[in-house]
């Protein structure tokens, strides 16, 4: 169990972190955004994977990959049927990332899905550990979008150990938002404050009770700050219905 001494340490660091953020956001929070990305440039690899999630951006950069001839196929995670799709409404998400790839160029053959039902990225990397046991040598571009690297990459890590340094994390634009501004538009901001209270949680779960703390206490800053943020937007916009001219 951590100290007093610390315990207090971590307490004062994260009512410091509160008001900086508060005081000064148009400084602080596009760091909040930019720290979740780890992308890094892709190098020459066996295959790319190309995550669910965004069915916009990612298949398109893991297209450009293969075309640039950094890789040799592409993989998508088979993806759980929900209700949506075994009532025909939709297809499955494995499928439209398979159709847009088709539609950017990428042969039938180079497109493969790894075998399972994966729901989360703990299930993506799962189902990609699994595929490269007979497969030992080979190398795996990972394609998600910036916001999501960070998380996936600590993810991939804590399924795969060593192996995981087979892998490179390729970040695809974020979708329809920019890192200056994420906390002006109220999707992008559950976005981002999402990733963070998400990767918050792996790392409280995982790791350990200075982490903890240093976690629950980020999350509770976040969490109040963006109930004030929220709750100004939706004042604005009531006031600014209320000054229409009838």
């Amino acid at each position: 169990m951590p100290r007093p001494g610390v315990k207090s340490l971590v307490v004062l660091i994260g009512l410091a972190v509160c008001w900086v953020i508060l005081s000064r956001p148009a400084t602080v929070l596009p760091g909040l955004c930019r720290w979740l990305d780890v992308g890094e440039a892709p190098a020459c690899a066996e295959h790319v994977l190309v995550l669910p999630g965004d069915e916009t951006y990612r298949p398109i950069v893991a297209a450009a990959v293969l075309k640039a001839g950094l890789a040799k196929d592409v993989l998508i995670p088979e993806t759980d049927a929900n209700a949506d799709v075994t009532d025909g409404i939709k297809p499955q998400t494995a499928e439209v990332l398979r159709r847009i790839l088709l539609q950017r160029g990428i042969p039938t053959d180079k497109v493969l899905c790894l075998e399972g039902a994966s729901r989360t990225t703990f299930e993506d990397a799962t189902a990609l550990s699994a595929y490269l046991e007979t497969r030992p040598q080979d190398r795996v571009i990972v394609v998600t979008n910036a916001f999501h690297t960070r998380r996936a990459r600590f993810i991939f890590r804590r399924v795969m150990g060593d192996n995981a340094d087979r892998l490179q994390f390729v970040a695809a634009p974020n979708p329809g938002f920019a890192d200056e501004t994420w906390w002006q538009n109220r999707s992008s901001a559950n976005m981002v404050l999402s990733e963070n209270v998400k990767l918050g949680f792996y790392l409280f779960r995982y790791s350990g009770p200075y982490v903890w703390v240093s976690s629950l206490l980020l999350i509770s800053i976040l969490w109040k700050w963006w109930r004030t943020v929220s709750r100004q937007m939706s004042l604005r916009a009531r006031s600014g219905s209320e000054n229409e001219p009838v």
